[in-house]
Formats: structure tokens, sequence, C-alpha cells
């Protein structure tokens, strides 16, 4: 409010958000997606499929919307 309309024009200063996965681990959730799960089980999850490749759930969830992913990536 002590700013005005000049302070509703313009961000505050934040932390930069979290820099893009790179591409070599895209492309490894990429083939781990396409090909059989691990185990005994008949599909992978998210979590699973997260775990494998050492990134967080919502990392593997960034990948499906890489340019890389290209539609190919179950949901």
């Amino acid at each position: 409010m002590a700013e005005g309309v000049d302070g509703l024009t313009r961000d505050k200063t934040r932390k930069p958000g979290k820099p893009p996965l790179p591409a070599a681990t895209v492309q490894r959730v990429l083939e781990l997606a396409l090909s059989q799960p691990l185990g005994e089980a008949t599909h992978w999850t998210g979590r699973m499929l997260a775990k494998a490749a050492g990134v967080s759930l919502p990392a593997r969830c960034d990948c499906r919307q890489s340019p890389q992913a290209d539609g190919d990536l179950p949901a």
C-alpha cells in the first residue's frame, strides 16, 4: 500500500524458480517410461518412475511436458 500504483505494476524481488532438468535426465525418464517397468509391475507408476530415474515426482511430471516427450510418455 505504501508504494501506491507504482508498486502494483512491478513484481517484488523473489527467489528464482528451479532450473529445468538437464536434457540427459529428461531423456532417461523418457527411456524408462517407454520401457518395461522394473520387477513384477505391469506398468510404471509416477513414483516408481521418479525413483528409478532419481528425480522427484513433480520433476517426472515436468518431463511429460518437455518437447523431447513428443506426446509419447504415458500419463
